[in-house]
């Protein structure tokens, strides 16, 4: 695919960030485009032209192959009014609903800006065109963009997320994009802090690609800093005016999950979505992780999605949420699956779940880094960098390459699937499912187990609950003093039961050993499920004061 590429500044302007601030010099009053054009919903025939601007007028977006021969008209979709830097994007009636100016009159912060889209249609698959924006006079300067083709036996496409809260480190990541030639990116979600605080929206977002976007067009899941998803419907030009989609390009179905919305009338849509599709690869996107060792421990969707996922042959999880990154090897099934929610149709039944899927977390984009987790056979890769992932799929390989911001390798694999089936080389890395599942628990149990630990008389006692969401049998786990605290400690194993959906409590009771010395205590948790095991030997969990409870210490980025 023979696209022009475009040379990005190493630093840009605050003209261009912004969305440049060209106006005819009528004084205060004079037109802006406020924020600059950018790409959505695109396709092999139509994409949409979207901008905002300070003052309403007849807007047009103007293109054509080589000229800009065609013009389609911007429509006035939405007004948007907001106080600069209050705590609440919305300001109705002059009045600052939650912001520092609530109840009173809202005088300069009070802005209002005009969102405009364009929709072109008829356009030609595979095709370069130019674009440019005219908005009451006002034009700003011309852009390209490349239309989807019909076919394609080849795709390179970027994935990459948690962009918030540090937009320098963001416009690192994002200013090596343009080496990749990508055909569209995406982005795992949160954008910025507050997604609810328009305000907020042009310096932590925006700014870092403006020169990204206006070329190239970005599909995004909803993170849990986007709160609601009115300003996400907004901004972007998402299918059918919903936070969850899917799409095909070439060899590629890409689906955009949305962790937010738990409905069965979601699952039913992406059973059947994924069903239906009969692309050589299918990957999936979403915010939240369903495994995940570092950072937020993150399970979402194993009782939702994941069955569905499971079924349906998807090949690659795409995710963020907890600030690194992360690839495990993949993973399948050996005992049985959950059921899904719904049906799940077209020939996918429970021999699909041996199906092996690769997990990703990519949340580097510019969030402050949470520490990684200990490298495994299950956890093949974590690093704490800022970082996106270039994957560059064909009808019978997938190759997917991680870089920093700085643009050296952070990680990199390869799969290869003729006639459906994967290479020899890439099963034999393939793990239990449910090994994964029990080492998440286990790390989870370990955090429990070492908040929860208090003095009482002369002993220690310690309680964590036990989770192994997405299990489908029961499964035990035994606490045991570590070989390292066994001199100065005594105590007796505990064994509990946890039978799928139940979180029973481990109860572990420590009593002071020969001497007086009272060294770091150290637990060895082990978790079976048939014939599965995993154990794991604690960090130092210190012998609390008498009467005192231990805290877990908790790093900023940790939410609830």
């Amino acid at each position: 695919m023979n696209r022009r590429r475009i040379a990005w500044p190493l630093i840009v302007s605050f003209v261009a960030a912004v969305g440049f601030l060209v106006a005819a010099a009528h004084g205060a009053d004079a037109v802006r485009i406020t924020k600059a054009p950018y790409l959505q919903n695109a396709g092999p025939t139509a994409i949409t032209v979207q901008y905002e601007a300070s003052a309403p007028a007849d807007g047009q977006v103007r293109y054509g192959v080589g000229a800009l021969g065609s013009t389609a008209a911007a429509q006035l979709f939405e007004k948007v009014e907001y106080a600069e830097g209050g705590k609440d994007s919305q300001v109705k009636d002059g009045k600052a609903k939650g912001s520092q100016a609530e109840g009173s009159q809202v005088k300069d912060s009070q802005v209002t800006v005009y969102l405009y889209r364009a929709r072109l249609t008829g356009l030609k698959p595979g095709t370069e065109y130019q674009y440019q924006v005219v908005h009451g006079g006002v034009s700003a300067p011309a852009k390209t963009f490349r239309t989807w083709p019909e076919q394609a036996d080849r795709v390179t496409f970027i994935a990459y997320g948690d962009t918030r809260t540090r937009p320098d480190k963001h416009r690192a990541v994002a200013q090596n994009f343009a080496r990749h030639d990508p055909a569209f990116i995406l982005n795992v979600g949160d954008l910025i802090t507050d997604g609810n605080q328009y305000w907020r929206w042009d310096h932590e977002f925006f700014e870092a690609v403006a020169d990204v976007m206006d070329h190239v067009p970005m599909i995004f899941a909803r993170g849990n800093h986007e709160k609601s998803d009115k300003n996400l419907l907004r901004l972007f030009d998402m299918p059918d005016g919903r936070t969850w989609s899917s799409f095909t390009y070439g060899p590629v179905h890409v689906v955009v999950l949305d962790n937010y919305i738990d409905r069965d009338e979601v699952l039913t849509w992406l059973a059947k979505d994924l069903a239906a599709s009969t692309a050589p690869w299918k990957i999936v996107l979403a915010h939240e992780p369903a495994f995940n060792f570092s950072g937020h421990v993150s399970e979402s969707g194993r009782k939702t999605f994941l069955p569905i996922l499971e079924r349906t042959g998807v090949d690659v999880f795409v995710t963020g949420h907890s600030h690194e990154y992360e690839r495990f090897a993949p993973l399948a099934r050996v005992g049985p699956a959950l059921e899904p929610k719904v049906p799940v149709s077209a020939g996918a039944d429970a021999k699909a779940a041996r199906h092996p899927m690769t997990f990703i977390t990519s949340g580097g984009g510019g969030a402050p880094p949470c520490p990684a987790a200990p490298e495994s056979d299950i956890l093949l890769k974590s690093v704490s960098k800022y970082h996106y992932c270039v994957f560059t799929v064909d009808r019978e390989t997938l190759r997917m390459q991680a870089f920093t911001s700085d643009g050296k390798d952070l990680d990199a694999f390869t799969i290869t699937k003729k006639d459906g089936r994967y290479d020899q080389a890439y099963m034999a890395q393939a793990k239990p499912m449910e090994a994964a599942i029990l080492a998440q628990g286990l790390i989870r149990l370990e955090a429990g187990l070492d908040g929860g630990a208090k003095a009482k008389d002369a002993d220690a006692e310690m309680s964590g609950k036990v989770r192994f969401t997405g299990l489908a049998e029961p499964a035990t786990v035994e606490a045991r003093l570590a070989e390292v605290s066994a001199k100065a400690y005594a105590m007796d194993p505990v064994t509990v039961t946890a039978k799928p959906g139940e979180e029973p409590v481990l109860s572990v009771k420590v009593r002071p050993g020969q001497g007086t010395a009272r060294p770091a205590l150290r637990l060895v948790l082990t978790a079976r499920v048939g014939q599965i095991q995993q154990s794991r030997e604690t960090a130092d969990i210190g012998w609390p004061k008498p009467g005192q409870k231990r805290k877990i210490a908790k790093s900023e980025e940790e939410e609830k």
